[in-house]
């Protein structure tokens, strides 16, 4: 290992140094130091490519002929580009059959790893072989030609290849043994790589070099060696040694890591969309044409939110009480899911127990807990024996053990609670009501809202945004739609709903929606969200918490909308129109960020005079229409809330955290769809959140 990671070194060296020299002296020297360096590298990755097909897997001898025939085609593509093979060719096309090669070399690496979905592959198909395969065309010396399209075509194709070769050597498990840190460092080194590289390729093909693709000043010669350097870099940590360097493990932090993969994904997408714009400007305005409908829906859709919410009455009270008296607590089993869930138990538990004083208890402690959790809920069945049964969680998720779960339960009702959440009994009266009232529905959902939403500036942050969804968002959607969903926990069910669709399925990290979709193309059930059903939870306790939580959220959403998109949009008649629509908006947005993202691309189009003149009076309009929207509503949320109390300081800075939270969500948002690209194995992390007194806890959200 120590003689592989010295000639690694000594590779890596030797590139650089010859790439430079190659660009500012265009010398012989610079040429041979750069094959001989990045050939090292290449071989390495096809030295190990060979060990694999040789491991004795299934179709080991198609993946040896695949493999030995893309270093073969590698091996030829560098000789000619580099004038091994003695040739007359311009350097555009010997530049061309360079990156022919770099992709043979990738097609080496196509052996998928499981965890890769359908959807995954087809989009790193488009975005780097597509991309690479179209820049190819563009940059032969054929008419017509756009040097600037097919470079920057380069730029987003080729880093996608390498990221992909990257996720397939490191997530394979047959390869080597590189520990999950090291994996961390050097994806963080890779993806600095191409945030520094792309932009330079960027320079580059704006800078007038022409068809030569030559530097024709130092600006030029700069950014182009950087571009150089990186591509070097980033095949070399394809081949990269098990141990990674020390100044390296800044990459390992969580956040790092989301800003990492953001970036990264907003500057391909960016780069893409302009490159598009080059190759063919009449789709300009199409394009943004396009993305602002789309606006427009969402702004037509908040304001719709905001004048429905002032339609309604809040905290309505014309339920009488003799009506709900007249319910049965008794017959409504209480489901409560804890993992290391110690510190908040006894407080919640008590409360509900005290609450719901006829109702049964069902206690599922994860099997995995170690704080105390399950020895809590086993004291509790001793204290109330009557009411109170534990049933181990011995699953590993808690869809699996909800549904290991439900097959004991005998009452015709279920409430469904997380560890940290508390309720009265009027949240089970009410839900009990639409029950008797709607034979259709089969699941009422309750409103979450924090226990303790203004304690500081980061509460008062998460609290705002969740009053938002939960008090608009989920009403609207549910009202006029008919496109309520079920969130997880705080919600009611007939005990025969979830058996209909063989209950949760736990290979989504957010079961709650992937089960509501099924109930609603699969079954005849209807999903109610009652506002006036308040349920209280804990916020997560820390940013860090807090983007672990929303990257769940948004990786399990995405997930569910690839799946589930097509079977909704083939059940509009079953499920009608609406609710079709409403919930075709809803998985949308949970992956619409790249779409909502290209500003840059915009931008530049536009500073460049390439774009389309705007009417200065269109413009300002179409700013005063979408822009205040989100304000608006998120000051409207604060004033009008009914639960929780607001100030003239707490409204301001609800105007703030509006737009701070429109950021907030586009950073998860495409740090999740990277996630979801890479093939990362799905973790359900423990949220860390600050209980009402002040102490740690860890729940599951």
């Amino acid at each position: 290992m120590r003689v592989y990671k010295l000639i690694w070194h000594i590779s890596i060296t030797l590139a650089v140094i010859g790439i430079i020299f190659l660009i500012t002296n265009r010398s012989q020297v610079g040429i041979s130091l750069a094959t001989v360096g990045g050939s090292s590298l290449a071989l390495f990755v096809i030295w190990d490519e060979i060990q694999h097909a040789l491991s004795g897997e299934r179709n080991s001898t198609t993946q040896l002929a695949l493999t030995l025939g893309g270093a073969t085609l590698f091996i030829t593509t560098v000789a000619f580009s580099t004038n091994v093979i003695q040739s007359e060719a311009p350097t555009s096309v010997r530049v061309v059959t360079l990156v022919l090669g770099l992709q043979a070399l990738a097609l080496t690496l196509e052996n998928h790893p499981a965890t890769i979905s359908k959807t995954a592959r087809i989009i790193i198909l488009c975005a780097g072989h597509g991309a690479v395969l179209a820049g190819s065309v563009l940059l032969l010396p054929f008419e017509p030609t756009n040097t600037p399209g097919g470079l920057l075509l380069y730029a987003a194709g080729v880093p996608t290849l390498l990221l992909h070769a990257f996720w397939i050597r490191t997530y394979r498990s047959k390869v080597g043994s590189m520990s999950q840190t090291n994996k961390k460092r050097w994806e963080g080194t890779l993806l600095t790589t191409i945030i520094i590289g792309v932009p330079s390729a960027l320079m580059f093909s704006l800078s007038g070099t022409g068809e030569a693709l030559v530097p024709s000043d130092a600006i030029a010669t700069l950014v182009l060696a950087v571009t150089g350097v990186t591509t070097i870099l980033g095949i070399g940590i394809i081949s990269a040694p098990q141990t990674s360097p020390w100044i390296t493990q800044l990459f390992e932090r969580h956040i790092v890591a989301v800003v990492l993969h953001t970036l990264a994904t907003l500057i391909l997408v960016n780069i893409t969309v302009f490159a598009i714009f080059l190759i063919a400007p009449q789709l300009f305005l199409p394009i943004l044409s396009g993305i602002l409908m789309v606006l427009l829906v969402g702004v037509v859709l908040n304001y719709s939110m905001i004048i429905h919410a002032q339609r309604s009455s809040f905290r309505d009270h014309n339920d009488s009480d003799q009506i709900l008296t007249k319910t049965l607590l008794s017959n409504v089993t209480v489901v409560i899911t804890g993992f290391n869930e110690a510190a908040v138990l006894p407080e919640t538990l008590e409360h509900n127990l005290a609450e719901l004083e006829e109702s049964p208890f069902v206690l599922v402690p994860a099997m995995r807990s170690t704080d105390g959790t399950i020895e809590l809920m086993q004291n509790a069945t001793e204290v109330h024996s009557e009411r109170v049964r534990v049933i181990e969680g011995t699953t590993g998720s808690k869809a699996g053990d909800l549904n290991r779960v439900w097959q004991y339960i005998e009452t015709p009702y279920v409430l469904i609670l997380d560890a940290d959440e508390t309720i009265d009994a009027e949240f089970v009266r009410r839900g009990l009501i639409h029950f008797k009232r709607n034979p259709s529905v089969g699941i009422v959902q309750g409103r979450k809202i924090a226990s303790s939403p203004t304690v500081d500036a980061f509460q008062r942050f998460v609290t705002i945004e969740r009053q938002h969804s939960t008090l608009l968002d989920d009403s609207l959607m549910d009202d006029i739609f008919g496109a309520g969903h079920f969130a997880g926990s705080s919600a009611m069910f007939r005990h025969e709903v979830p058996i209909a669709v063989s209950g949760w399925d736990p290979s989504f990290l957010t079961e709650d929606i992937e089960l509501t979709l099924r109930i609603y193309t699969q079954t005849k059930w209807d999903l109610k969200y009652d506002a006036n059903m308040i349920s209280r939870e804990i916020n997560p306790k820390s940013w860090g918490a807090l983007v672990r939580q929303r990257e769940r959220w948004a990786r399990g959403w995405a997930q569910v909308a690839v799946v589930h998109e097509r079977y909704v949009l083939q059940s509009w008649r079953h499920i009608g129109g609406q609710k079709t629509g409403g919930l075709s908006w809803l998985l949308f947005t949970s992956v619409s960020a790249p779409i909502f993202t290209i500003l840059p691309a915009l931008s530049l189009h536009w500073y460049l005079g390439l774009a389309p003149q705007t009417s200065a009076v269109v413009a300002l309009i179409i700013a005063l229409v979408l822009l205040p929207e989100r304000g608006i509503s998120f000051v409207y949320t604060a004033i009008r809330d009914p639960e929780i109390e607001t100030s003239t300081g707490r409204t301001l800075e609800s105007l703030l955290f509006a737009y701070t939270w429109i950021l907030f969500s586009w950073l998860v948002q495409l740090h999740s769809l990277y996630l979801e690209l890479s093939g990362t194995e799905n973790v359900w992390h423990r949220t860390k959140k600050e209980s009402t007194t002040g102490e740690r806890i860890s729940g599951t959200e």
